[in-house]
């Protein structure tokens, strides 16, 4: 039996997680998904874990630490920089364009139509 990819989905939103998660593990058959729900519950399970996500979906805006910090403190830690992440968000702001840019990580607009969340999922799976 493979290895499950791991991926590590960080937001705030529970409908988001579940609907997101649900279409992930349709598109892909081995699939292990782990829920944070702000950045700095993703970075606990980070420095607890044995296993390094293979994938990283972070949202922008939550409480606690935003999507912003958590993806400073990603890129800052040498054992995390290298995992691909991608940038889940309902933002158009282009100053997040530009924030995702900078740190070299594509911003995705979060699906609002269901046709589109599989359409979603089978891009996040492209990064990994």
């Amino acid at each position: 039996m493979k290895e499950p990819l791991v991926i590590l989905h960080v937001d705030d939103d529970e409908d988001d997680l579940f609907i997101i998660g649900e279409a992930l593990k349709t598109a892909h058959d081995s699939l292990h998904i782990v829920s944070a729900g702000d950045g700095n519950e993703a970075l606990r399970y980070l420095q607890g874990s044995d296993t390094t996500p293979h994938l990283i979906i972070l949202d922008i805006n939550m409480p606690g630490m935003d999507g912003r910090e958590t993806l400073k403190h990603l890129k800052q830690h040498e054992q995390w920089k290298s995992i691909p992440t991608v940038v889940l968000s309902t933002s158009s702001d282009p100053l997040d364009q530009q924030f995702c840019k900078n740190y070299e990580v594509d911003l995705l607009t979060k699906p609002m139509e269901i046709i589109e969340v599989r359409k979603t999922a089978e891009q996040l799976l492209q990064y990994v």
